[in-house]
């Protein structure tokens, strides 16, 4: 059983994590950084990660963007349960909320629109 499907409340430690940006184009995310600290939270036994979690990047990521750190973040992630933040628009909240879905995240937390 993934550990995952044991949890049947959101608690414990949660981690919103920073999208690192590749180090030669400042646009693009870093998708090896990403799962790294998803290992490096997993080893710490976070309870849940929060990519795309409004620390500031949420607004300069793409809709493939979001959705690469989503995956990325639900494939590396193997005791953590997983809440991707979406918004803050509309249009793409929704989009991005279903596409967490078709990936195997355990919730959404969503982002009022300004």
């Amino acid at each position: 059983m993934h550990p995952r499907e044991l949890m049947t409340e959101i608690k414990g430690i949660m981690a919103f994590l920073i999208t690192p940006f590749d180090a030669n184009s400042w646009r693009r995310p870093d998708e090896e950084g990403i799962r790294g600290n998803v290992r490096f939270f997993s080893e710490k036994r976070v309870n849940v990660l929060v990519p795309c979690g409004g620390l500031g990047e949420i607004t300069q990521l793409t809709l493939d963007d979001h959705k690469m750190a989503i995956k990325a973040v639900v494939e590396e992630s193997s005791r953590s349960l997983v809440v991707p933040g979406v918004g803050p628009a509309t249009k793409l909240g929704i989009t991005v909320a279903k596409y967490a879905e078709t990936v195997g995240a355990d919730g959404v937390l969503v982002f009022p629109p300004p």
